[in-house]
């Protein structure tokens, strides 16, 4: 392909970012103008190879030069920006919108009084975990990263960048820790990073680099308000319906599996339950099941562990059976004695009446 072809237009339009507005253009006298060869690259990821617009098929050309200046297709750059844009060939009105922006990028502490009070309390609870989150609240998308609690400074979250491609988003999210030898601040500390995008959006993909990595919490859209916690298993507030004790929460756990039992004040097992998660370790899984309101007395705890990649105790695994949940609340035939409380997976919850 020769580095300049001839190409004849009648009205030719300058590159345009996605800002917000209107732009006008009338019709004019034609113009000779040239395709241009060159490969176009925006902010790291290249929207037109060897000036083709591969969107639209490659006889039409991405670049054009005229008069020593490069002007791109409209329609492509738009799109690859997610930008709406529409053409009134009527009246001569051609309308650019930016229907996402980035309006938030991590408040500082103190500055979380701006923010709405859903948000601020969102933030609050969810800062001891370990996890990207996404909500929408009144037509804005909110990106949260938390990298739970530290023992020192030195540690960062950065949302680099968010792209828009239709109606999904991906998040680019750099997680910066303190260099060995560093000297850095002895107190607790929890990095985060908030973001804030206007619209709502089908998915939002999170890619997370630098030092660590970050869970994804799958099944939920946010964490709701937590009763007890543990590194691999939250519980949210529990809520009494209709006779029964509702429980939701979110699990890491190997296999997806979340092991459920109820004990009663002497430590009897009452019965135990196997509940499927959303999803699998690393990522956070949403699990949630209802116990009646009769296990629900003066004494009795709820406990929730989830499977992890260490030996667990031979006595716990679950039998394989062809219908999980009929076996799910059958006690063991062989009740527990006093000390098996004492060989509760690690980071198991427990939840006391």
């Amino acid at each position: 392909m020769s580095k300049w072809k001839s190409f004849l237009a009648g009205v030719v339009f300058g590159m345009m970012t996605a800002a917000a507005g209107a732009v006008f253009a009338a019709e004019s006298d034609a113009v000779r103008v040239n395709a241009l060869d060159a490969v176009l690259w925006w902010d790291g990821v290249c929207v037109a190879d060897e000036g083709r617009d591969d969107t639209a098929g490659s006889d039409l050309p991405a670049l054009l030069e005229y008069q020593g200046v490069p002007y791109v297709s409209l329609p492509l750059l738009a799109g690859k920006l997610g930008a709406d844009w529409s053409w009134d060939r009527n009246s001569g009105l051609i309308d650019v919108t930016r229907a996402s922006r980035l309006t938030f990028q991590r408040p500082e502490s103190g500055a979380t009084e701006e923010l709405p009070e859903e948000i601020a309390s969102w933030v609050e609870r969810s800062r001891d975990y370990e996890m990207v989150q996404s909500r929408t609240l009144d037509g804005v998308t909110w990106i949260l990263a938390t990298w739970g609690k530290k023992n020192t400074g030195g540690y960062d979250v950065h949302i680099d960048r968010i792209e828009r491609e239709d109606r999904r988003l991906k998040v680019y999210v750099t997680l910066d820790g303190p260099d060995k030898g560093e000297l850095v601040t002895e107190a607790l500390t929890w990095p985060y990073a908030l973001a804030a995008v206007e619209g709502t959006f089908e998915e939002v993909e999170f890619a997370v680099s630098g030092d660590g990595s970050l869970p994804e919490l799958r099944g939920v859209e946010s964490i709701p308000l937590v009763a007890a916690s543990s590194e691999r298993v939250i519980v949210f507030a529990p809520t009494l319906e209709k006779g029964e004790l509702r429980l939701q929460g979110a699990a890491r756990s190997f296999g997806g599996v979340v092991v459920l039992e109820v004990r009663d004040a002497a430590d009897g097992l009452m019965l135990q339950e196997r509940l499927p998660a959303a999803a699998e370790a690393p990522d956070w899984g949403y699990f949630e099941t209802a116990i009646p309101a009769d296990y629900v007395r003066e004494g009795h705890r709820v406990v929730l562990y989830a499977f992890g990649d260490e030996e667990l105790d031979p006595a716990r695994e679950f039998p394989e059976t062809e219908d999980d949940s009929a076996a799910a609340r059958t006690p063991p035939e062989t009740e527990p004695d006093a000390s098996d409380a004492e060989r509760l997976p690690e980071h198991s919850v427990v939840l006391n009446w």
